[in-house]
């Protein structure tokens, strides 16, 4: 079974929050993130997800950190490094590794891909 998120909420709904409350349209995104409107679209909708590699763009369109909508969406979580340097379970070196994992990963999401 796979974990669940803090929230339930999808990528996609997170898309349609985000957007809605920044009052950005669909042709707006569209022409930011070089694809067409439909498609946007069926971000909104939830037919399909952006994809991550237009999710900074977007979030810079939207005036938000990197990272937002993850966050919105929960797979982002800012008291995973928390939980990850006191969990009891972990030895010094297991904590360090899982650690330096958890922050690489979490900065390639943040950072992105060149765009």
């Amino acid at each position: 079974m796979a974990p669940r998120r803090p929230t339930e909420r999808s990528l996609s709904d997170a898309f349609r929050e985000a957007y809605q409350a920044a009052g950005i349209s669909q042709a707006e995104i569209a022409e930011a993130t070089g694809v067409d409107q439909p498609r946007v679209s069926k971000w909104a909708r939830g037919e399909s997800q952006p994809p991550l590699e237009k999710l900074p763009t977007i979030d810079a369109l939207f005036q938000k950190p990197k990272g937002y909508i993850l966050r919105l969406a929960g797979y982002v979580d800012d008291g995973i490094e928390a939980a990850l340097s006191g969990d009891p379970a972990l030895t010094d070196y297991g904590r360090s590794a899982v650690l330096s994992f958890y922050r690489f990963t979490r900065d390639e999401f943040n950072e992105g891909p060149p765009i």
